[in-house]
């Protein structure tokens, strides 16, 4: 496992938007594509209302899958992060007050929606485990980052 997040962190520049999968209480899959702002030690913001579906699924279960790759029309050009880890709501004032500004500065336009955001809720998605797919470094290719547990 690699602790260089160079090539990941490359990925998520790349993208503005994520799928994140959640399941309901029966155990149902669900996705839905959020914007998402992100760090440096790789940890994920996206605001969200509370109503969707994806957050009352996050509210059973905090346990996500998150993926992310750039528009390409070549296969060999595919590349794209697959991650797992959990995702919560930032209820901390300080923390909360972070992660809005990391998320303005990657989305100024937010500051134009400003009664929208006031809707909806911020939330941090601390990975565990992410892969790179690659296709540019040969088909196939894999690198894999395991993250500390956050609980």
């Amino acid at each position: 496992m690699s602790h260089d997040l160079t090539a990941l962190l490359a990925i998520c520049a790349e993208c503005p938007a994520m799928s994140i999968s959640t399941t309901d209480v029966d155990g149902q899959p669900a996705s839905a594509a959020v914007f998402f702002a992100y760090t440096q030690e790789a940890q994920i913001y996206f605001l969200s209302e509370l109503h969707t579906q994806h957050i009352r699924n996050l509210q059973h279960s905090p346990v996500v899958a998150v993926e992310l790759h750039p528009s390409v029309w070549d296969w060999r050009e595919i590349r794209g992060l697959q991650l797992r880890g959990r995702a919560e709501i930032v209820t901390d004032r300080t923390k909360k007050r972070r992660a809005m500004q990391i998320y303005q500065e990657r989305f100024s336009f937010v500051s134009g929606i400003r009664a929208q955001v006031l809707q909806a809720a911020i939330f941090a998605f601390t990975p565990e485990w992410a892969r790179l797919v690659d296709n540019r470094r040969g088909f196939g290719f894999k690198q894999e980052w395991q993250f500390p547990s956050a609980g």
